[in-house]
């Protein structure tokens, strides 16, 4: 099944092309997408819940599953015309929108709600990772689980972008008007995105250990050719602007990342709430 296929409401033609054919035309999106699906399994009349959802494009993939999902956002990065918008492409694809204005860490649910919870690229900005953990818990059902997607240790300073600084700092090159300084070098990178921390597979056993739940599974992101992509269109401007097309040239070398055995710069993760 190809992700995040739905309407595009744009006056260019080709990108409504891309988006009903080829789905949501972000490499970044798309790969971190692959890796919660992966590790996605729903059950019959399941409810879930998209957290930070922003355009919804995670929730919608769990309503094509059958999932009965809610919404919530605090509109930091998604803005209220974003939200419109999201709501006319789930009309047009006959999905409803419940969406809410909520915090990760007052989640306006009652408890014992929701059989999946999907948080992804979301609690890498909250200050308070333990309250957000233990309200996820909370509105979980008994043997529910909530799955993250989150940066891995190195995905600021990168596993290419060396190269990228080096060429930067020491050429001519320095002076063209080619680089996304701010995303080029991890401080700025982390200051821009609004990263408080990054994430590795052993931080994760320590969180879910304090909080009495059980880690199932992970599924290992920007592996290579997925982190080379990606950290192109941090670096320069013309791969960001014209992201959408490059994509389709990139994106179908990620799947080669499946074959390779090394850490990557990202790190989906699975966590069930215990039986009571």
């Amino acid at each position: 099944m190809v992700l995040f296929k739905r309407s595009h409401n744009s006056d260019n033609k080709i990108k409504n092309i891309i988006y009903k054919y080829f789905g949501f035309p972000n490499l970044g999106t798309r790969v971190r997408g692959n890796a919660v699906f992966s590790l996605v399994k729903i059950k019959k009349n399941a409810k879930g819940l998209d957290i930070g959802c922003g355009k919804a494009y995670y929730g919608m993939e769990l309503q094509k599953r059958g999932v009965d999902v809610s919404y919530i956002d605090l509109l930091v990065s998604t803005k209220d015309k974003d939200i419109e918008k999201v709501k006319e492409s789930f009309k047009r694809e006959n999905f409803n929108f419940n969406f809410s204005i909520a915090d990760a860490t007052k989640i306006p649910f009652k408890d014992n709600t929701f059989d999946i919870v999907i948080i992804a690229d979301v609690i890498e900005h909250i200050k308070d990772e333990d309250k957000a953990i233990e309200e996820i818990k909370r509105v979980l059902k008994p043997g529910g689980y909530f799955i993250a997607s989150t940066p891995a240790e190195g995905f600021h300073s990168g596993k290419f972008k060396k190269y990228f600084r080096y060429i930067h700092k020491n050429t001519f090159l320095k002076k063209l008007d080619i680089w996304n300084v701010e995303q080029l070098y991890p401080e700025s990178q982390m200051k821009a995105k609004g990263h408080l921390r990054e994430y590795s597979l052993k931080k994760w056993q320590e969180l879910i250990r304090k909080h009495d739940m059980i880690l199932n599974s992970s599924k290992e992101e920007y592996v290579f050719f997925s982190a080379f992509f990606e950290e192109l269109a941090h670096t320069f401007k013309i791969f960001d602007k014209y992201s959408a097309y490059t994509f389709l040239i990139f994106y179908p070398f990620t799947f080669i990342d499946r074959l390779i055995p090394i850490r990557g710069t990202g790190i989906a993760i699975k966590i069930y709430k215990k039986m009571s």
